[in-house]
């Protein structure tokens, strides 16, 4: 074969290689790229699943507070108190989460799932689990010290649940106020001092009316 033909052979057979060298290079970014913008979507879609769910919690936490215009107009206030349980206490989904509680999967979907995790777990309940069943956590690796306040701290909050396993915020707020007034002299002479004179005088108003229906 000439020299110029072998030449020539070179340089076709130089340039389809580099040809197909672009070719790799662009299908390899091509690919690359489809899968940056699947992961995207798919982080979008994360993100706005759990911004929806985010705001439906965040309606189940009012929910409570609905039934009471006085309450419903201190919500905010209230939940501030509260959400600091409920921040660092068990929900009922995160409690049967921990703990391998049985519970039906299908009964777990939508909004009941959901109304799950507004609830927040009788901490009793939690810190019973905790000794009997979980040897290696904080509660069994504690001092005696430690292990009596972290005690104490659960029977004085418990109450708030009045023997209920699982309770909204808008229950634990008006426990919290309750046992709040009745644990403080002052307060609990005071409140009960005009709660009495509205009880007698709403008593003396409607007695009338509902006579007939006494028995």
């Amino acid at each position: 074969m000439p020299p110029t033909l072998r030449k020539g052979a070179r340089r076709a057979s130089a340039l389809d290689d580099a040809s197909r060298g672009r070719g790799a290079a662009a299908a390899g970014e091509r690919s690359g790229l489809v899968e940056r913008l699947e992961r995207a979507r798919a982080s979008r879609g994360r993100e706005a699943r759990d911004a929806s769910h985010a705001e439906e919690l965040e309606c189940l936490r009012r929910k409570g507070f609905e039934e009471s215009p006085l309450l419903r107009g201190h919500e905010d206030e209230l939940l501030a108190v509260t959400g600091e349980l409920a921040r660092v206490l068990p929900t009922r989904t995160e409690y049967r989460l921990h703990t391998g509680e049985e519970w039906d999967d299908a009964a777990a979907l939508g909004s009941e799932a959901l109304a799950r995790r507004a609830v927040i777990e009788n901490p009793a309940r939690t810190f019973v689990w905790e000794v009997r069943h979980n040897p290696s956590g904080m509660l069994a690796a504690s001092s005696n010290r430690e292990y009596k306040w972290a005690l104490e701290s659960t029977n004085a909050i418990c109450d708030l649940w009045e023997g209920g396993a699982v309770a909204s915020e808008a229950e634990l707020a008006k426990a919290l106020i309750v046992q709040t007034v009745l644990r403080d002299d002052d307060l609990r002479a005071e409140v009960l001092k005009r709660a009495g004179a509205l009880a007698r005088t709403a008593a003396g108003t409607l007695g009338p009316y509902f006579s007939d229906w006494k028995r």
